[in-house]
């Protein structure tokens, strides 16, 4: 059994797989002063994994936690998974891969790996990113936006009297400054999606396929194309793969 660590910007999330697929998950809000404790208590029946690993792309606090935890409960080490030039298939566009945040090397060499094709990965969190890979694994590039929450946190820190956003957003005009923030917030994510989507059909042409991951995307899904296609554990599945091309 394996266990894998995805430590993104505001919650660490886990899972657990062996051949017969994906057992065991759960998520702890990092924000939360109680996480670490959380956490311990969600991975309490876990048995000895034979190996863990980590992807961090958040506060390295939150990696440092999880390094404590595996040593003390299992005595291991997570490896941790970095960014690369190549791999499984895909070639990074960036003159210095290891720059690149290793949450969307992950999910390209998944999409790819299981599409075959050009590819737009989408990962919608926190942060909104956008990657584009060729037919033949060539990264083109990538953009990257806030999220739903981040945008509506920027504007109630930096305007006056905005408020609170309606927690019902939608693809309309607002009829109150809560709605008119939380559907402004939505739609700047669905029209970021709608240009990477754009940017690929003009670059690879016609054929690929947009594939969409994170914890925003059952908000933003409704709006996107049918051919969309929601791959909720892309980031653990480009681990795997991670691991075996070392």
């Amino acid at each position: 059994m394996m266990l894998l660590f995805d430590l993104g910007n505001s919650r660490a999330k886990w899972t657990s797989w062996s051949t017969g697929g994906y057992a065991h998950s759960g998520a702890v809000d990092c924000g939360d002063h109680e996480w670490e404790v959380q956490l311990q208590q969600q991975l309490q029946d876990i048995a000895v994994p034979d190996r863990i690993l980590a992807a961090s792309v958040g506060n390295g606090q939150v990696l440092a936690a999880v390094q404590r935890l595996t040593r003390t409960r299992w005595n291991q080490e997570p490896t941790r998974l970095h960014s690369r030039a190549q791999q499984c298939g895909v070639r990074s566009a960036y003159a210095e891969p290891a720059q690149m945040g290793v949450d969307r090397w992950l999910a390209m060499l998944a999409a790819w790996n299981r599409f075959q094709r050009a590819v737009c990965v989408l990962d919608l969190g926190t942060a909104v990113t956008a990657d584009v890979v060729t037919a033949d694994g060539r990264h083109l590039g990538g953009v990257i936006a806030p999220g739903i929450a981040l945008s509506q946190a920027a504007l109630r820190q930096r305007t006056a009297a905005i408020g609170q956003a309606d927690p019902r957003a939608g693809a309309a005009l607002g009829q109150s400054t809560g709605a008119c923030v939380a559907n402004g917030c939505l739609l700047s994510v669905i029209g970021t999606v709608r240009m990477a989507q754009e940017l690929m059909e003009q670059q690879c042409g016609s054929g690929g396929v947009l594939v969409v991951t994170g914890g925003d995307a059952p908000r933003v899904l409704p709006f996107l194309p049918e051919s969309c296609v929601h791959v909720q554990t892309l980031l653990f599945d480009g681990m795997l793969l991670a691991a075996g091309d070392p």
